[in-house]
């Protein structure tokens, strides 16, 4: 991990003092610096999930050539929790539906 944050930040360094990409009219880098719920609990439950089950999703694919009972049950859980994200990511939020509401 250290040595690919180390490659990063000179690569992110030479890089972004270019111009402009090759292959693009401009950089796109993320503005936004607010920390919120999402931004949190993602990772945290990532990391709970790997250090539980003992799998990362790319060698958990990898495991299911072997037929690992442990490895099918983590892809599982796996894309179930995905789904389950991408549902409660296109719900509409309580504050949303409160603010959304005109008024007669």
């Amino acid at each position: 991990m250290v040595g690919a944050i180390a490659v990063t930040f000179v690569g992110y360094g030479r890089v972004l003092k270019r111009p402009q990409p090759w292959f693009a009219e401009k950089f796109h880098l993320p503005t936004q610096r607010d920390l919120d719920l999402r931004i949190v609990s993602g990772p945290a439950i990532f990391g709970v999930g790997w250090g539980l089950a003992g799998f990362c999703p790319g060698p958990a694919l990898t495991a299911l050539g072997f037929g690992s009972s442990a490895a099918i049950m983590f892809v599982a859980a796996m894309l179930a929790g995905m789904s389950v994200a991408r549902w409660l990511a296109g719900r509409p939020s309580l504050s949303r539906i409160a603010t959304s509401a005109d008024p007669l």
